[in-house]
């Protein structure tokens, strides 16, 4: 299970993602395996106040080619320690922002640490389901949350109308989903498409769907002018900006080896905009945190690559006084093993107490505290009790490390 990460090596090696394999599903897109080898060909082809745009046009090249562009810039880039808050305990003179991404209809499975404001990264849907859309905005209403803010992704199909008016047979055979009831399901949530919003404590934040052209899926533009008339929009005093795609080379490392991020985003970003904090997902392998000394880019991405929710919500403290940097928010977490046990029997995971309890050598070994909520905890619970085979069990152990991760803010 992924929780924070933040420096080069991570991120030029391991940061995983890949459009072509995390961001698809796998039960109800049975098309687009079928259309895959058309869509690479031409995927290689190509409110307020007064917005001041970037003077430095990108090199073409560089637009296109996000594996040559990084290869380019990457060792003028900064990867600074990521600045951690002291404390879970909330400081009253900031907000504290909990960020989910790339639910993928899997919200329920998302268990939500206390916070301010909770921002969804969009891909909320498989394809565009209705239904999970209207399950979506009732999650957001039980969320407790006092403000709750999101955007669309590539797999939200119906939110962008003339797309799906024209390409709904390539991923729903029988019939459509309605345009206008999907767009009625968004609800409990300030929902986001190139616009702003100021929060209650006057945070100025600003959301976008769109992403560089990925097999022709919604909300695509091809990399170069089409993409970058997007993120001119963007007004310079955004403090908190979400995005569904990442920019070049935070968060971006797909598996099989390349980058998805936009150069135009990242040079954006970095010479004109200076967010403190910027949002996004679309790539599952991504997923984790890095930081450039001024902003803290964020992919949060809760499912994997293999559509499994395993990564948590990333909690971050943004102050108000917007001369200090926002701050990672870890849980605190200091159960032992036995502790642990007793925990899950007291929250009904009798599955994965029985599963280890009597196991007193092993229980030595296993993972405690915040240890519990780092990448390789699940798996190495799994290997240690022998639980690979025991799906109920494996599926209890998720629940709870996940339930227990969001009651670690508390």
């Amino acid at each position: 299970m992924k929780f924070w990460k933040g420096d080069s090596d991570s991120d030029s090696d391991s940061d995983s993602d890949s459009d072509s394999d995390s961001d698809r599903s796998s039960s109800s897109l049975e098309d687009e395996a079928k259309e895959e080898n058309s869509f690479q060909t031409e995927s290689k082809q190509q409110e307020r106040g007064v917005f001041q745009t970037s003077t430095k046009e990108p090199s073409r090249s560089l637009s296109k080619d996000p594996d040559e562009a990084w290869r380019q810039i990457s060792s003028d880039q900064t990867f600074a320690d990521l600045p951690y808050a002291d404390s879970a305990k909330k400081d009253p003179n900031s907000v504290r922002l909990v960020c989910m991404s790339d639910t993928h209809g899997k919200h329920r499975e998302v268990e939500l640490p206390p916070g301010d404001i909770l921002i969804h990264g969009g891909d909320f849907s498989k394809s565009g389901e209705t239904g999970s859309m209207k399950d979506l905005s009732a999650y957001f209403e039980e969320s407790g949350f006092a403000e709750v803010i999101c955007i669309a992704g590539n797999h939200d199909l119906p939110l962008h109308a003339e797309f799906y008016k024209e390409n709904w047979k390539r991923f729903h055979r029988r019939q459509p989903f309605d345009i206008q009831d999907a767009k009625d399901s968004i609800r409990n949530c300030e929902y986001l498409e190139d616009s702003s919003y100021t929060s209650q404590r006057g945070i100025e934040f600003y959301g976008s769907p769109w992403s560089p052209f990925f097999f022709g899926w919604a909300f695509n533009l091809y990399r170069g002018k089409e993409i970058m008339a997007k993120w001119k929009l963007i007004p310079n005093f955004t403090d908190v900006l979400i995005t569904h795609g990442p920019p070049l080379g935070r968060g971006d490392f797909t598996s099989n080896g390349v980058r998805a991020g936009c150069y135009d985003l990242l040079m954006e970003l970095q010479e004109r905009i200076v967010p403190r904090v910027h949002i996004f997902g679309h790539i599952h392998e991504g997923a984790g945190v890095t930081y450039d000394s001024k902003t803290l880019y964020i992919n949060a991405s809760n499912l994997n690559i293999s559509y499994q929710a395993i990564n948590y919500p990333v909690v971050v403290d943004l102050p108000i006084d917007t001369t200090q940097p926002p701050k990672i928010v870890r849980p605190n977490c200091i159960m032992n093993p036995t502790e642990f046990v007793e925990w899950c029997s007291n929250e009904s995971f009798d599955l994965i107490a029985n599963a280890i309890r009597d196991d007193d050598e092993k229980m030595q070994e296993m993972p405690s505290g915040n240890q519990l909520f780092t990448e390789d905890a699940y798996e190495d619970i799994v290997n240690l009790f022998h639980l690979h085979r025991d799906r109920k069990v494996c599926a209890e152990l998720k629940r709870a490390l996940a339930k227990l991760y969001a009651q670690s803010y508390k």
